[in-house]
């Protein structure tokens, strides 16, 4: 990359900074990111949109990894006009700053999706990761707000991950296997069927705690 030479100043200054610091692909790969999505992060402020739906404040976690697909989802979120809110982390982001969000997503929304696949696990199993932070602030709210699964891969691959446990996020599920809203894996899914398995989890969200229910 060719910068100018008096650059030492000015918003040059940090463009330096992240090249010493060899986090400058990163920065430039992640503002891609949010390019992708082409849709607002946040879009519970019944203020900025007022003709959004849905009584459940929906929080989404992912994985980084999987930001392709997950920004497929979140676009067909605000084309349905649902509320939701996406937290865009960085991988190199660390700190309290960083994980205070990820646990405030979970904690101040009324419905978790969780965008589960192979490497999610993963970082939830290694217990330091802002996932791992996730998973647990989700089993600490489990019977007070719908904890629901899209997964991108094979279901079968995400179960047989040694040492993990569906109870994990959820005490109910110890034993047994949640319901996973989609048959196929979302990672490279056509739009119809990842719209049919995303209109499933609503409909999981939307009947929440109705008689009858049961997660």
């Amino acid at each position: 990359m060719f910068i100018p030479k008096d650059s030492a100043d000015g918003e040059w200054k940090s463009v330096r900074k992240a090249i010493e610091t060899n986090s400058l692909y990163e920065s430039i790969a992640w503002e891609h990111a949010r390019r992708i999505l082409v849709c607002p992060e946040d879009t519970l402020s019944k203020k900025k949109f007022p003709n959004f739906k849905g009584d459940a404040s929906i929080g989404i976690s992912y994985c980084v990894d999987d930001f392709p697909t997950v920004a497929r989802i979140v676009r067909e979120l605000y084309r349905m006009k649902r509320r939701y809110r996406l937290y865009i982390q960085a991988p190199y982001e660390i700190g309290g700053t960083s994980l205070d969000n990820c646990v405030k997503l979970i904690k101040e929304t009324d419905a978790t999706l969780a965008i589960v696949s192979i490497e999610y696990i993963h970082r939830a199993l290694d217990g330091k990761s802002h996932i791992s932070r996730e998973v647990r602030t989700m089993n600490g709210r489990d019977g007070k707000i719908p904890i629901v699964i899209l997964g991108l891969d094979e279901r079968d691959s995400l179960t047989a991950i040694p040492l993990w446990s569906w109870a994990m996020m959820n005490d109910k599920w110890h034993g047994k296997e949640p319901s996973i809203c989609n048959d196929t894996p979302l990672r490279f899914a056509t739009e119809e069927t990842l719209q049919k398995a995303l209109n499933k989890a609503i409909d999981v969200i939307d009947k929440f705690g109705v008689p009858g229910y049961e997660e």
